[in-house]
């Protein structure tokens, strides 16, 4: 399931980046939380009462989740429209898992995912600006992580069911902003938009939502987020099709930063194996 997950950010970002100027971030943002809503609250239907309840009786690690998933999407949006999809899922997911590191006190692995962030900077040449933002979005759905997967544990709650009320700040805080800013019409977009929206809304929401909370839920915060810095590699070889650019000084950066964060998680498990296998 993480490596679903792993070819589908990878998959949706790269799409992202390429039609996302054309989508105003308020809308596409509201379009993505209002379907994602929709959809696991029918699939919760049956628990929708007692699902609310919990969210009432735990509201601290629930108003955590919500404040971060917004942050996230808010940095994450802006970063992937405007810098390059490689740029922003490699420091995105590195800087998620820079925070585990320290975290986890991981020293070793922080300093080389670190030295890995600043030369993707220096090789990508982009802008101070939106090194911080895709930094902070990374920082933010660690944050999300972390207090989402409190949430679950404090309440009993499923997967499914957290990601069924994790969007309500979101699209609240969307819609207010469509309304505030006069900009309510922008929601009637045109045909071709509709179906690029269509498609971020299944493959860059309510997909990964389901993976992603699932898979945490199984592995925990820190191998997920160890795990995920396979994103970026991915990444990188889609962009190289899409746009015909090969950067392999940034690809190199990030393999050697996932291959710190996995290596002995991967020993590991072959060691087991292997003993499995003698067995």
């Amino acid at each position: 399931m993480t490596l679903a997950y792993i070819a589908l950010t990878a998959s949706s970002q790269v799409f992202l980046n390429h039609v996302g100027g054309a989508i105003p971030p308020a809308v596409g943002l509201f379009y993505m939380a209002l379907a994602a809503s929709l959809v696991f609250n029918l699939a919760e239907r049956r628990n929708a009462a007692r699902n609310h309840r919990s969210l009432l009786r735990h509201w601290r690690s629930y108003a955590a989740l919500s404040v971060a998933f917004v942050l996230n999407w808010l940095f994450s949006y802006h970063s992937v429209t405007h810098a390059p999809a490689d740029f922003f899922i490699a420091v995105f997911f590195l800087s998620s898992a820079l925070c585990s590191c320290v975290a986890k006190r991981r020293r070793a692995k922080a300093a080389v995912t670190a030295a890995a962030i600043l030369a993707m900077r220096q090789l990508s040449g982009v802008g101070f600006e939106l090194l911080a933002t895709s930094m902070l979005a990374g920082v933010a759905m660690y944050v999300y992580y972390v207090s989402s997967l409190r949430f679950s544990t404090d309440s009993g709650l499923g997967p499914v069911a957290v990601v069924s009320m994790r969007c309500y700040a979101l699209l609240a805080g969307c819609a207010g902003f469509l309304a505030a800013t006069g900009t309510v019409h922008e929601l009637a977009v045109a045909p071709p938009v509709a179906v690029d929206l269509l498609i971020l809304v299944i493959a860059n929401m309510v997909l990964p939502s389901f993976l992603s909370q699932t898979c945490l839920q199984l592995v925990g915060v820190t191998a997920f987020t160890f795990m995920n810095s396979l994103i970026p590699v991915l990444t990188f070889g889609l962009q190289s099709v899409v746009a015909d650019r090969w950067q392999g000084g940034m690809l190199l950066a990030v393999m050697i930063a996932t291959a710190a964060l996995n290596y002995d998680d991967l020993l590991r498990h072959l060691r087991a194996r292997a003993r499995g296998d003698a067995a």
